[in-house]
């Protein structure tokens, strides 16, 4: 069973299309939710996040910029979500628009690693 991975089931271009369109969809969303989210943990970070700390030095004194971390990761953390479904949606827009071209009933080899990333899986359990 080790070669799973090497398996090819065809699929329709429009079994391909209606999964490919689900897909888009849930990333879609979970982008809003990670945009509003990295609002708010920008929000945050520049109203709660930041001190300033006067440094006497020879000749007068300067400011240290002290950012809170865990503020800091959580910025970070969303942007990266932003990043990953943006990349996503690249992916299946650019998938779409291959397929539109296609006759419908067409049949593509799909491997194991092109089922998951399709979501052919979750198309079938809600069918």
């Amino acid at each position: 069973m080790g070669h799973h991975r090497e398996w090819v089931f065809d699929f329709t271009v429009a079994q391909i299309g209606v999964a490919c369109v689900s897909r888009l969809m849930h990333h879609e969303e979970r982008l809003g939710v990670w945009c509003d989210e990295l609002a708010l943990a920008e929000s945050d970070l520049r109203e709660r996040g930041v001190e300033f700390r006067d440094q006497q030095v020879s000749g007068g004194a300067r400011v240290d910029v002290i950012l809170d971390p865990n503020r800091q990761r959580r910025v970070e953390e969303c942007r990266g979500k932003v990043r990953e479904h943006e990349h996503c949606l690249e992916g299946y827009r650019a998938t779409l628009l291959g397929l539109a071209q296609q006759n419908p009933d067409a049949t593509y080899p799909c491997t194991v690693d092109d089922i998951v990333w399709l979501g052919l899986v979750e198309e079938e359990k809600s069918s």
